[in-house]
């Protein structure tokens, strides 16, 4: 109990000797000009004090790493990287007045420090917070497991229970603690046979009786409960997800089962489905466009010139996001404008402009167009008809303007129109019913605004 509570010291006291040895320096560096000559008398002290903290955090340390919560691997790394740094400071301390007037010697020996301090600190970050602490802010790709997603499937039922939907929570909710990089209380949970193997505190999963497991346990303890997982300060599990894992369990925690082969309530029902609907929307699916050519640069200048704002939307291709609300001339000059860069439009935004019907002809030719805003605008009924032409839209808005049902049924029931926001139309929500049979792949909404707005907007700023 003892030796574990002074290895919990380690987090604390490991932070002195970074910053005191960081001090040590940077002192030395600026303690070279007139100026600040004068620190030179602070840095021995200074230099033998971050030893002896150091010496502290390595004892420290070693007793943390007895609980065996990491791999043993990575401990041993940062151990001896750590060991190695102590000793080249207390190294430079005893040279340090042979070295003091070889300047390019003492820099190498103070850049060489500063990397083993450095270094010290990236492997303990990356025992605390995973692989490539550091780094990861360099790293573009994604960090997450590579594990079948339930976003994958058009329909739940075709789902496979545990590797599809229960392993995307667990590697979602608890392998930051209990995976590849990091096993606490020598459990990993990224993956079948390791999950059975359990921790050094024993099975998680009891196959015998598996509404018994320690992992249902734990996860329905109070929040404050030192024992409750995830620990209170870690992301926590949504009721959907909860639900789903528990029924899971209490259902022999089998894991190559579909989801169609079970028996289930209208709450296990709700909660697959919420639970799926909202992966997918979180699934970011990499669209490929056809290759286009980039808008000349002079193109580019007098569109904006003119007060369109174009975002590009990829740095792998040459296709844009345009907004048109602040334009500064007028409005049919601007739309003959845009014609310039039609194929390379993707997203447009109309919202809060003087559009009418007549003036929406002239996008008849924009084959490319996903996503149409033409909210808040003067539009009817008879400006759907145009969006027939746009084979590729996926998302439009039409919310406060003057569009009706009538005009819905005017779109083209198999279009790739997915999403239809309506906020305040014509169109009643008794009407939604009948429009849903019509074109059940669109989902319609009428109860807000839900514009989407993303960081390159100027929306809702004048210039």
């Amino acid at each position: 109990m003892i030796i574990e509570l002074i290895g919990k010291l380690h987090p604390v006291l490991v932070h002195l000797p970074i910053g005191i040895f960081l001090i040590a320096i940077a002192m030395e560096f600026i303690g070279r000009t007139k100026r600040f000559s004068h620190l030179q008398m602070s840095i021995e002290f200074i230099l033998i004090i971050g030893v002896i903290t150091g010496a502290f955090s390595l004892i420290t340390g070693y007793l943390l790493s007895l609980d065996g919560s990491n791999d043993s691997d990575s401990v041993n790394l940062h151990k001896w990287v750590a060991i190695a740094s102590i000793l080249m400071f207390a190294a430079y301390y005893f040279f340090r007045k042979h070295v003091i007037h070889k300047k390019t010697i003492q820099t190498v020996a103070l850049i060489l420090l500063l990397i083993m301090i450095t270094l010290t600190g990236h492997l303990g970050g990356s025992l605390t917070h995973g692989e490539g602490y550091l780094t990861a802010a360099f790293d573009k790709k994604d960090d997450k497991s590579e594990i079948a997603s339930v976003a994958k499937f058009e329909k739940i039922e075709d789902a496979k229970l545990y590797e599809d939907v229960v392993l995307h929570t667990i590697t979602e909710k608890c392998v930051q603690c209990h995976g590849a990089n990091r096993q606490k209380g020598m459990l990993r949970l990224d993956g079948k046979e390791r999950m059975l193997k359990g921790g050094k505190n024993g099975d998680v999963i009891d196959l015998k009786n598996p509404e018994n497991s320690e992992i249902l346990k734990r996860l329905l303890l109070e929040l404050n409960d030192d024992h409750h997982m995830p620990p209170k300060d870690k992301n926590q599990l949504s009721e959907d997800e909860l639900v789903i894992l528990t029924w899971w369990l209490r259902n022999g925690a089998e894991f190559d089962k579909k989801i169609a082969l079970y028996n289930k309530d209208q709450k296990i029902e709700k909660a697959l489905n919420t639970f799926h609907q909202k992966i997918k929307s979180e699934t970011k699916i990499e669209v490929i466009r056809e290759k286009i050519a980039a808008i000349p640069p002079s193109t580019l200048s007098k569109l904006e010139k003119s007060g369109w704002v174009i975002s590009p939307l990829s740095s792998k291709d040459n296709y844009v996001r345009v907004v048109g609300f602040n334009l500064e001339v007028p409005l049919n000059s601007a739309l003959e404008g845009l014609k310039q860069i039609k194929s390379n439009i993707v997203e447009l935004k109309f919202s809060f402009k003087k559009i009418s019907d007549s003036n929406i002809l002239v996008l008849k030719d924009f084959k490319n167009l996903e996503k149409l805003w033409l909210d808040h605008t003067m539009i009817t009924d008879k400006s759907l008809k145009l969006m027939n032409e746009f084979q590729k839209l996926t998302y439009l808005n039409v919310s406060h303007t003057a569009v009706t049902s009538k005009g819905i049924e005017q779109l083209n029931p198999n279009s790739m129109i997915k999403k239809i926001y309506a906020y305040n139309t014509g169109i009643q929500k008794t009407e939604l019913t009948t429009m849903s049979k019509r074109m059940p792949q669109t989902s319609f909404f009428t109860a807000s605004d839900s514009m989407d707005v993303v960081p390159s907007d100027t929306l809702f700023v004048k210039k």
